[in-house]
């Protein structure tokens, strides 16, 4: 279970705390997540650069302060509704529908100031390197090599998925490399806003991301009844 939420191509914010609530070994998790999530987000622009790409204007959007306080309201709240719903990973799920619910009637909800970020990539930080102990980055260091190639083997995977998606959706190669990148959504985002890419980049990166935890929040069941059967 360890391993594979470590190879998850994506959710790096998300899956160690679905880890930590799984049994995983969220450190491991973690560590693998944010190292994929590291070599990603530098490659894109790297790649992307070959792409002769003219930047489009950029315009600023300011959150509402209300906007932040619902966050939090959702934080707290999401967690309880989802136990009671039964959600795998009920402090993740939740919250994200109750997010999405809002964004439906209320889109201004969704756009948070700047402090909001700072504060969550901080939160993140904190989680991911407070648990952090000399034994786990021993078993890490042996695994790096290892690890290394598995990131490369995906970003190649992916790559090549971009070759489908232009055929399939009539895109151009640059919207579908972006559409398939094993996270760094972020960074997506931001490349795809200034190239004026068409909304499959966006529809492509959320399909994969809500793909990746669900999966995720069921794999301890996955991986029981996979057990079970080859005991059957």
């Amino acid at each position: 279970q360890t391993g594979i939420l470590c190879m998850l191509p994506g959710g790096s914010s998300t899956i160690p705390v679905i880890a930590m609530e799984t049994g995983a070994d969220y450190r491991l998790v973690a560590l693998s997540q944010y190292l994929r999530l590291l070599i990603v987000s530098l490659s894109l622009p790297l790649v992307t650069s070959i792409f002769n790409v003219h930047a489009t204007a950029v315009t600023e959007e300011t959150g509402t302060w209300w906007g932040a306080v619902l966050l939090v309201v959702f934080a707290l709240v999401g967690p309880y509704i989802g136990k009671l719903l039964h959600f795998p990973a009920p402090h993740i799920f939740a919250p994200l529908l109750l997010t999405v619910a809002a964004g439906q009637f209320i889109p201004e909800a969704l756009i948070m100031p700047n402090f909001v970020a700072v504060i969550g990539f901080l939160i993140i930080g904190w989680f991911c390197g407070g648990g952090l102990s000399v034994p786990v980055l021993k078993i890490f260091a042996r695994q790096l090599p290892m690890t290394l190639l598995f990131i490369i083997i995906t970003i190649a995977t992916c790559a090549a998925t971009a070759l489908l998606l232009t055929a399939w959706l009539d895109i151009s190669y640059f919207d579908a490399y972006l559409a398939t990148s094993p996270g760094g959504l972020e960074t997506v985002l931001a490349l795809a806003h200034e190239g004026g890419s068409s909304p499959a980049v966006v529809s492509v990166q959320l399909i994969r991301l809500m793909t990746l935890l669900v999966l995720a929040g069921y794999l301890s069941t996955i991986i029981r009844w996979i057990i079970k059967r080859g005991r059957g």
